[in-house]
């Protein structure tokens, strides 16, 4: 079953865990109340930053939901997520990544433009955070053997 920390919360809404802001500032010394301006922006950073490798995840799989449900609920995974979420934090926060993802990739001099992949793509993701996930099996592109098929999981019923 998911659970809550004071490292990071799991999100029902979101189906992810975020980790605290309050938690980023003491433990890894990265203020983003601060950079960012406001409480509300900087715990929409963590957001962002959930989201960012939550999709990346998801992406390499055909069977969303039974990664999702595995990510929620198998307890020995927190640790493993919470790492990759604080690798991600770090690297956001010294390089603004997910702001260069967000950029239309344009040179409103001249006119060229920028692989969009070069852009959104791997870049997007700290180096750190990419290899806890590969090593550790999360970017699996394969068939779970004897997992539910993807309609049958029920966000209710399943407890999650």
């Amino acid at each position: 079953m998911w659970s809550n920390t004071n490292e990071m919360k799991y999100s029902t809404k979101w189906h992810m865990y975020l980790l605290d802001v309050e938690y980023v500032r003491k433990s890894l010394g990265l203020d983003f109340v601060a950079k960012e301006k406001s409480l509300a922006k900087a715990q929409d950073k963590m957001y962002q930053i959930s989201r960012t490798i939550y999709s990346y995840i998801y992406n390499h799989t055909r069977q969303v939901r039974h990664v999702e449900y595995h990510l929620a609920m198998e307890e020995e995974l927190r640790p493993l997520i919470q790492e990759i979420l604080e690798w991600q934090c770090r690297y956001e926060y010294e390089s603004d990544a997910l702001l260069l993802a967000m950029q239309l990739g344009v040179n409103p001099l001249n006119g060229i433009t920028l692989n969009m992949n070069d852009l959104r793509g791997a870049r997007v993701i700290s180096k750190q955070a990419e290899d806890l996930m590969i090593t550790n099996g999360l970017l699996y592109a394969g068939r779970y053997m004897g997992s539910r098929r993807e309609s049958e999981f029920d966000y209710t019923e399943m407890g999650y």
